[in-house]
């Protein structure tokens, strides 16, 4: 009787149920075994993780029961089960076996507790622009929380990269520095997805850096102009022919004043991209105003036959016009007034009208008479 109960004792066989967790990033695989032991497993947020049953001393195909949270999970009866766990779910696996000498009839793997890493958050990044011949600086992509920026990844997700002067249309860390070099206006958007140093993937945000050409400044005027001394000055265009933004110092023509090349200067915008700087310098000239002089006063007297003035179309001091006629005549006898009518756009004071007076005396010739009286 002894013999047979030893040899009853021997047949019965403990058996142990082993997990293999494969998490599906990073590649790296936790195995525990024996117990209800507590594993820990590091996951970033929406990674999947697939645990496989590998049950030890057992002859049969045992039946698997695998728990979320304490829960059965009806749908899953086979050795391997994959799932999205959420943080702090807890995950274990039981086994039935039908063997013979098998006691107990089950087993327990350890439980695996899941915990999320940090989400790595990038802080938004400005838009960068720049003009044509200009150095857009090297960016390093640490501001930030929980950021690896060593692994931080950014790519070009639209725009014609190769266009505005990039060597590369992807990478790794670092954004390099790189010399514009464009001739169209051109914006280029750049996504980046911050990564922490247990490799998981944040939100990634997006900038852009976007591009000119070199323009020249031109306003349709030349870089000299006049204005009559309380004249009305033209108002100074802020945008240039091409379209170049800016301002004025000072930002108002000055006729009050009389001067000769006083500066205007105009200065782009930042990101308007003039071409030498942009500067465009205006010199302004204020003139006097003047009534137009011609050495004669506004009456003159001829006496019939003499030579007159000559009536000139330009006064002494500058001033050109018309006379409504040509000449003085002298031929005939009376009061003529001669108009002097300045040209257009001329610096005079009120319209500048000359009217000159002019009296031509008839020819006398002298002669005597003589009465004789004889008593």
């Amino acid at each position: 009787m002894k013999k047979m109960k030893k040899i009853e004792k021997m047949k019965r066989t403990i058996f142990t149920a082993a997990i293999a967790a494969l998490i599906l990033f990073g590649g790296f695989t936790l195995n525990a075994q024996n117990g209800q032991n507590v594993q820990p497993i590091g996951i970033c947020p929406g990674q999947t993780v697939t645990l496989t049953a590998s049950p030890e001393n057992t002859i049969e195909p045992p039946v698997y029961e695998w728990y979320l949270n304490g829960s059965l999970v009806n749908e899953v009866t086979g050795a391997v089960y994959s799932l999205q766990p959420s943080d702090k779910d807890t995950i274990y696996c039981k086994i039935i076996t039908f063997d013979e000498c098998a006691v107990p009839d089950y087993a327990y793997s350890d439980k695996y507790a899941i915990n999320y890493y940090p989400v790595p958050v990038l802080t938004q990044l400005s838009n960068l622009q720049f003009c044509d011949g200009e150095l857009s600086p090297e960016i390093k992509f640490d501001d930030g929380s929980d950021l690896d920026w060593t692994k931080v990844k950014w790519a070009v997700v639209d725009g014609d990269w190769a266009g505005i002067g990039m060597e590369n249309e992807n990478g790794v860390g670092v954004f390099p520095a790189f010399t514009v070099s464009t001739t169209d206006s051109l914006t280029v958007t750049i996504e980046v997805t911050p990564v922490s140093a247990n490799k998981c993937e944040g939100t990634p945000i997006t900038f852009t850096i976007s591009v000119k050409p070199l323009i020249e400044v031109t306003f349709g005027f030349d870089n000299t102009l006049s204005f009559c001394q309380h004249s009305k000055a033209m108002t100074l265009p802020t945008t240039s022919e091409l379209g170049i933004k800016g301002t004025w110092s000072p930002e108002f023509i000055d006729t009050s004043t009389l001067g000769v090349d006083v500066e205007y200067t105009f200065t782009p915008d930042t990101y308007e991209c003039g071409l030498n700087g942009g500067v465009f310098i205006l010199y302004v000239t204020i003139i006097e105003n003047v009534t137009p002089d011609f050495g004669f006063g506004e009456t003159l007297t001829y006496c019939q036959g003499a030579d007159p003035e000559v009536l000139l179309e330009t006064s002494l001091n500058g001033i050109n016009g018309t006379w409504n006629f040509p000449a003085i005549d002298t031929n005939t006898p009376g009061n003529v007034t001669y108009t002097f009518t300045p040209d257009p756009g001329q610096c005079v004071i009120s319209d500048g009208v000359v009217n000159v007076d002019v009296t031509v005396n008839a020819t006398l010739v002298p002669s005597v008479t003589i009465d004789i009286v004889v008593e």
